[in-house]
């Protein structure tokens, strides 16, 4: 169902559509009945917005889908990011990959992924963006911030300690595993 915002008092609602914000109420309307998927699609203000709303419908995160927005920048001024911390602003990254070691560094300003890119470590990647798992790497020692609104790990990632390095930020030295890039 479409849902126009910009459509002002008065005027009329084209067929088939309706008028305001995508809010759990809106969603619950037309939802089927049993389990379903959330697909979004808009700026990142609508996606704000819906994460405030999407909890109350008690949907499982790997049942909620959005577009692919591409690389995050600075985390500093991403929500969550644990601002108290003393984050270095160079970090060391050991590489784990096919049985050899790597030390590179990088900043902790750019994702992890981009620290390995920048250092001429090829990594396997698709959407950049924390939603597809293509380039979950095993994280062995040290912490990141990955931004709770791309947070695209799966249980099993979460349990077994995988992160996405496209949209992991170092706090700290990292030791990650990664696999060979096809």
């Amino acid at each position: 169902m479409p849902v126009l915002s910009d459509i002002a008092e008065g005027e009329d609602v084209p067929s088939g559509c309706e008028r305001g914000f995508i809010t759990a109420d809106l969603i619950r309307a037309y939802a089927p009945k049993g389990s379903y998927s959330v697909f979004a699609c808009g700026p990142q203000a609508m996606y704000r917005f819906l994460d405030t709303e999407l909890p109350k419908l008690g949907i499982r995160r790997k049942f909620i889908r959005r577009e692919l927005m591409g690389e995050l920048h600075d985390p500093k001024k991403l929500d969550g990011y644990p601002v108290d911390a003393k984050v270095p602003e160079t970090v060391s990254v050991t590489v784990v990959r096919e049985g050899m070691k790597e030390v590179v560094k990088g900043s902790s300003n750019d994702s992890v992924l981009q620290i390995l890119e920048k250092n001429g470590i090829a990594c396997p990647s698709h959407c950049r963006s924390g939603e597809c798992g293509w380039c979950h790497s095993r994280l062995v020692s040290g912490d990141i911030f990955c931004p709770a609104s791309v947070d695209g790990r799966r249980e099993a990632d979460l349990k077994f300690g995988y992160i996405h390095p496209c949209a992991s930020f170092p706090l700290t030295d990292l030791e990650i595993e990664v696999p060979r890039a096809e």
